[in-house]
C-alpha cells in the first residue's frame, strides 16, 4: 500500500499517481467542455484510463488473461481454433514467464525485455470461443513480432489493440444513439468494463457489442429505422451470444420497440423470425453442430472440469432425476445477488485481487443513484419495462444455469464460477427499467462525469497500491 515502508517501489507509485493526476484532470476538463459530444468524451475517458491499466497492470493479472493471451498468440501462427494434444496446446512459449501475476510480479520487478524466441511449449488450457473475438489482440502481438520487439511489447500492444477496439465500438454506438447517450457512456465507463477492455479478454468484444446493440435499440425505439439498423442489432447480439450463450436473451428486447417504428408490418414479422433464428443458431453452435465445419473444440478446459468432477451430461442427468434441484439452485441465485454485486463484486478485479468491499459498495450506490435518478429523454411504458425486466431475469438466471451445468461439480447444491463481469452486458437495461427522473439530478452531467472519472481513478489506485 501507499506508505514509507514500501520504499522499493515508492517511486513507481509516485510516477503512477502523477500520471493519474494529469489524465484525471484532463478527462474532467475535456468531459465538461465537450459534454454535448458524449461519444468523444467516452472514447477519451476509456483511452486515458485504459492506457494506465495497459501499462501498469502486471502481466497476466486480469481474469484468465494468460489463457486469452495463449489463444491470441496461436492465431498469429494461423491457428484459428486450438488443437488439443495429450500434453496440452502446442504454442510459442516466450510468454510463459510473464504468467506470474499471482506472485505480484510487475514490469519493474522482472526483466521482460528479452527477445521473442521461436521456442515452443505446451499450454494446459485454451478457450473454445469464436476466433473473431481475438483478432485485434492477435494483431497487437503480430505487430510486436514483425517489429522484432521484446516480449513485454506483445503484452502491451495486444492489450492496446483490444482497448482501441472497445473504444471504437463505444464511440460508434454513442454517436448512433439519438438519446440515452449519458447512460451509455456511464455503462461503457464502468471500472470493470475499462479494466477488461485493457486486457486480452474477449470481454472487450462482448461489452462493445452490448453497447452497440443497446444504442441501436434506443435508435429503433425513438425513430423510424431501416433494415440495416435491425441487422446490426441482431448481428451484435449474435456475435456476443456465440461467445456466451445467455446473452441471446437480449435479442428479445426487439419486442419492446414500438411497432409504428418498423418500416413495414412485414419487417416486424421478419424480426420475430430472425429472433428465433438467432436462438437456433446459438443452440446449434453450443450443441457442437458446427464443430465439423470449423474444427472448434468444446472441451478445451477438460483439465479443469475433470478436477472439479464437472460434466454437462452428468449434470443434466442429475437435474432430470432430481427436478427439485432447480428450485434449490434458483434460490441460490437469488441469495447470491448481494454476494455477486457487493461482497465478492468484481467491479474492481484482478486475477488474485477483487478490490475492497467498501469500494464495491460505494460504487454500487453510485450506480443505483444514477440509474434511478438521471434525467434522460426516454420514458418507457410499464409494459415495456416489464419486458426488459423479464429479459434481465432470463439473462441473470441463465448465467447461473450455464455455470452450474458446465463448471460446478455434479450434484452440487451451489454454483461456482460466478463473476460480476458476466452481468455487464445486461446492465444498460437497468436505468430503462428503474429510472424515475428525479428533478434533483437534472442538468447534472458535469457531476456525473466527474464521479465516473473519480471511480476510474479508484480502479487505478487499487492497481498501484496492491502491486507496487
Amino acid at each position: 500500500m501507499f506508505c514509507r515502508d514500501n520504499f522499493i517501489y515508492f517511486k513507481g507509485e509516485l510516477i503512477g499517481l502523477a500520471i493519474l493526476l494529469v489524465f484525471g484532470s484532463f478527462g474532467i476538463l475535456y468531459g465538461i467542455k465537450h459534454k454535448k459530444e458524449p461519444h468523444k468524451v467516452a472514447f477519451v475517458i476509456i483511452i486515458l484510463f485504459g492506457l494506465l491499466m495497459v501499462f501498469f497492470a502486471p502481466p497476466m493479472s486480469f481474469p484468465d488473461e494468460a489463457i486469452h493471451f495463449a489463444r491470441a498468440e496461436s492465431i498469429t501462427e494461423g491457428v484459428l481454433y486450438p488443437v488439443k494434444t495429450p500434453n496440452g496446446y502446442y504454442i510459442q512459449d516466450y510468454f510463459f514467464e510473464m504468467n506470474q501475476a499471482k506472485a505480484g510480479t510487475t514490469v519493474i520487478m522482472y526483466d521482460f525485455n528479452k527477445p521473442i524466441n521461436d521456442s515452443w511449449g505446451y499450454w494446459p488450457a485454451s478457450t473454445n470461443t469464436p476466433f473473431y473475438s481475438y483478432l485485434f489482440s492477435a494483431l497487437g502481438i503480430l505487430i510486436a513480432k514483425c517489429l522484432d520487439l521484446s516480449v513485454i511489447w506483445t503484452l502491451w500492444l495486444g492489450r492496446l489493440a483490444n482497448l482501441l477496439l472497445y473504444g471504437g465500438f463505444v464511440y460508434f454506438a454513442i454517436k448512433k444513439a439519438p438519446v440515452y447517450k449519458m447512460p451509455l457512456l456511464f455503462m461503457a465507463c464502468l471500472p470493470i468494463a475499462v479494466s477488461q477492455a485493457s486486457s486480452f479478454s474477449y470481454d472487450a468484444f462482448i461489452f462493445g457489442c452490448a453497447i452497440v446493440m443497446f444504442a441501436y435499440f434506443v435508435y429503433m425505439y425513438k425513430n423510424k429505422f431501416e433494415t440495416k439498423d435491425l441487422a446490426i442489432f441482431f448481428i451484435a447480439c449474435l456475435l456476443m451470444s456465440l461467445i456466451k450463450p445467455p446473452y441471446v436473451f437480449l435479442a428479445l428486447s426487439i419486442f419492446a420497440v414500438p411497432k409504428e417504428n418498423f418500416p413495414s408490418a412485414k419487417l416486424q414479422k421478419y424480426s420475430a423470425i430472425v429472433t428465433f433464428a438467432v436462438f437456433v443458431i446459438v443452440i446449434m453452435y453450443f450443441g457442437n453442430f458446427f464443430n465439423q465445419f470449423i474444427g472448434a473444440s468444446q472441451h478445451t478446459t477438460d483439465y479443469v472440469l475433470n478436477s472439479r468432477n464437472a460434466s454437462f451430461t452428468a449434470q443434466m442427468e442429475y437435474i432430470m432425476g432430481n427436478p427439485t434441484a432447480i428450485g434449490t439452485l434458483m434460490l441460490f441465485a437469488v441469495k447470491s445477488v448481494f454476494d455477486v454485486f457487493v461482497v465478492n463484486s468484481t467491479f474492481y478485479h484482478f486475477a488474485d485481487f477483487k478490490g475492497l468491499i467498501l469500494f464495491n459498495a460505494i460504487y454500487l450506490v453510485f450506480f443505483a443513484v444514477f440509474s434511478v435518478g438521471y434525467q434522460y429523454e426516454l420514458n418507457l411504458s410499464r409494459k415495456r419495462r416489464l419486458i426488459l425486466t423479464a429479459i434481465v431475469l432470463l439473462v441473470y438466471f441463465s448465467i447461473f444455469g450455464i455455470l452450474y451445468c458446465t463448471w460446478t461439480p455434479v450434484g452440487a447444491s451451489y454454483i461456482v464460477g460466478i463473476q460480476t463481469r458476466y452481468f455487464v452486458p445486461m446492465l444498460p437495461l437497468i436505468p430503462l427499467i428503474v429510472n424515475i427522473k428525479h428533478e434533483k439530478f437534472e442538468n447534472r452531467d458535469d457531476l456525473f462525469l466527474t464521479l465516473i472519472i473519480v471511480f476510474l481513478a479508484g480502479l487505478f489506485l487499487l492497481t498501484v497500491s496492491h502491486y507496487y
